[in-house]
This record gives structure tokens, sequence and C-alpha cells, in this order.
């Protein structure tokens, strides 16, 4: 039941900071569309790196609405400190972390508020410092472990044969895959 927890986590923050910043009534549509989609259970009961991955995904991505609509902060500082935390469990949190950080250079790019805010010495430094906290320690020990920060899914590592890295990329990684059709 402790994975579970983390899908009802997720299920309160959502409504507390759509409440907190929209309204009651978008909180609601927004818990109960997350509640009744059609993979929410089935990840939340037999994996709980993927729904843990999942939370920190949406806190992120809300934090990051959060920042442009507001210009505040704190927000992008808790969207940055989320991504993190996502990819210090999985490193597929990187396509979030990509879209995002595009995202977050066009609105700078095109919103003078947000760029006077941003680009500030000290602001720049909490970013990095939040960001690297909690994914930083996984790379580094990968790092020294198997020489590779990033094994092991890229580029093989110190133990690990590359006829076997071969085929586990090639073949055993499908076999971790959700089936799909057009009705899931």
């Amino acid at each position: 039941l402790f994975h579970l927890s983390y899908f009802f986590a997720a299920l309160l923050v959502v409504f507390g900071l759509l409440r907190r910043h929209f309204n009651e009534f978008a909180a609601r549509t927004a818990v109960l569309f997350l509640l009744f989609s059609p993979h929410a259970f089935e990840f939340a009961h037999t994996c709980y790196v993927d729904i843990a991955v999942a939370c920190f995904e949406i806190v992120a991505i809300l934090c990051f609405i959060l920042w442009i609509l507001k210009n505040e902060f704190k927000f992008l500082k808790l969207a940055v400190f989320t991504l993190s935390g996502a990819l210090s469990i999985k490193y597929l949190s990187l396509n979030l972390t990509l879209v995002l950080f595009i995202l977050g250079l066009i609105t700078l790019v095109f919103s003078k508020q947000h760029r006077s805010i941003f680009f500030k010495t000290k602001n720049l430094f909490a970013l990095l410092g939040l960001f690297s906290l909690p994914c930083t320690f996984w790379y580094i020990k990968n790092l020294i472990i198997f020489h590779n920060p990033i094994w092991p899914f890229f580029f093989g590592g110190k133990y690990l044969d590359p006829v076997v890295h071969k085929r586990y990329l090639e073949q055993d990684l499908h076999a971790h895959r959700v089936p799909t059709s057009l009705l899931n």
C-alpha cells in the first residue's frame, strides 16, 4: 500500500495547488480526471517507482505553470527541485525536463517580467543547486562504480559485457513495455 500512497499524495497536491490558485471546481475536476484515468491504478499498485516519478512530474508541471502565470520564482524553484527528484528515480524524466527547459527558455525570451527575476545571480545559483541536489548522488555513484553516470542504459559499464548490453537494449527492454491498443 505504500506505493499507492504516492498516487493519493499526488492527488492531494494537485487539488491543493489548483484550489489555491484557481478554484475548487477546477481542482475537483483535475483530481477526478487523474483518479479515473485508465492507467492510474495500474501504475499505482504495480510500480511504485513509476508512480513516484509521476507524482514528481505532476508537481513540476503544475509549479511550472504557476511560475508562468504568477511570475513567482518560488514556483520555478519547486518545479526544478521536483524534476531533479524525478530524475533521481528514473532517467526517463529527462524528456519532461527537456520540454520544460525549452518552454522556460521561450518564456524568458518573450516575457520581460520573467527575465528580470530569473537572471539575478543568486536565482541562477539557487536553481542549479536545487536541480543538482537530489539527482547528483546517483549519477556520481554510477560514475564511480560503473564508470558511466547513466548506466545501464547507454554506453555500457565497467562490469557489463558489450554483448549482454546489446541484447538487453534490443530485446529485454521491449518486455517491460505496456502493450497499447486503440482501447487503452
